[in-house]
């Protein structure tokens, strides 16, 4: 006999146990996805620190109308330009030309000219100095040129020290004669006389 009772299909209800099963996953997924976003956001405020920390180090810009930024802002250069080359001077054609030195005797001179010689005195020093322009020059006693009979040759400046003889002569002269470059002869003499 065939029942006639029909059949009734039931849903199971679900208990609480069976509730945490079913939301697991999608629990799971909502707490790993708030973890990325937290990472995210540290690495955002991370990086902004590493920013703003890093834009410190750059030298602080100095004003321009500070000594130090003068200095280096304005780089020195030494330039090195050769060095001009001496013109060689050219005599001007309508200067004259320096005058010839003249030849002869420039000064001629004793430190005495009168002298006293007595019984007790032989001779007495006499000091004389000259300067000429010429080739030579000769020093003589009691003669008109010292070139013919030379007490010596002396430099065109020079000075001499000579003795005056007290032998009862009453003078003695004393010259000087310079050759110029042809060959001229020019004398000059100093009479030094006794006196009582």
């Amino acid at each position: 006999m065939s029942d006639s009772t029909p059949t009734e299909h039931f849903t199971p209800i679900e208990t609480p146990s069976s509730a945490g099963r079913t939301a697991g996953p999608s629990r799971r997924l909502f707490i790993t996805l708030i973890s990325v976003a937290g990472a995210l956001l540290l690495a955002v405020i991370i990086l902004l620190i590493v920013l703003l920390t890093r834009g410190g180090d750059e030298p602080a810009v100095v004003p321009s109308d500070s000594p130090s930024a003068t200095a280096s802002s304005t780089p020195t250069q030494t330039a090195t330009s050769p060095a001009p080359s001496p013109t060689p001077a050219v005599p001007d054609p309508e200067e004259p030309a320096p005058p010839a030195t003249p030849q002869g005797i420039k000064s001629f001179s004793a430190n005495a000219t009168a002298v006293t010689c007595s019984p007790a005195v032989d001779s007495i020093p006499l000091h004389f100095k000259w300067s000429a322009n010429g080739v030579s020059l000769w020093f003589g006693v009691n003669t008109p040129d010292a070139k013919a009979a030379p007490y010596g040759q002396y430099e065109l400046t020079d000075e001499l020290d000579i003795d005056y003889q007290c032998n009862g002569a009453g003078s003695q002269t004393y010259t000087i004669t310079v050759e110029s470059g042809d060959g001229t002869l020019t004398s000059r003499s100093i009479t030094v006389v006794e006196t009582s």
